[in-house]
């Protein structure tokens, strides 16, 4: 998994970080996403938390990757609450069984789930 953010604390400077999840257990929550072992398939989902930030907003659709395959999750949020606002924007790639970090580089997503919301 990739999870690359951008938000004000870092005036939107790319905060990049790769995990390797191993999925050993049937279901794995690697926040804002699950993640959950099929015969064939790797099932990816967004769960949207609090902690992403507001709006809330519903949970995305499943996502089955075949090995090799990898998707991509937008999503953002807005934080406050008696505060000045601060914004947060969230990339998650998520590879089943890839060769090499690089698929996230040198090959389109098969398929990408849009969480953006008008953080007015």
């Amino acid at each position: 998994m990739h999870d690359v953010q951008f938000d004000e604390g870092t005036d939107f400077e790319q905060q990049s970080q790769c995990t390797v999840v191993s999925l050993g257990r049937a279901t794995d929550l690697v926040r804002p996403v699950a993640l959950r072992r099929e015969a064939r398939a790797l099932r990816v989902q967004f769960v949207w938390d609090w902690l992403l930030g507001a709006p809330e907003r519903a949970h995305g659709r499943a996502i089955r990757l075949r090995r090799g395959d990898w998707c991509q999750i937008l999503a953002n949020g807005r934080y406050g609450r008696g505060y000045p606002w601060s914004y947060t924007n969230v990339v998650i790639n998520v590879a089943f069984d890839a060769q090499s970090l690089s698929v996230f580089e040198t090959s389109d997503p098969a398929e990408r789930d849009d969480h953006r919301a008008d953080l007015w």
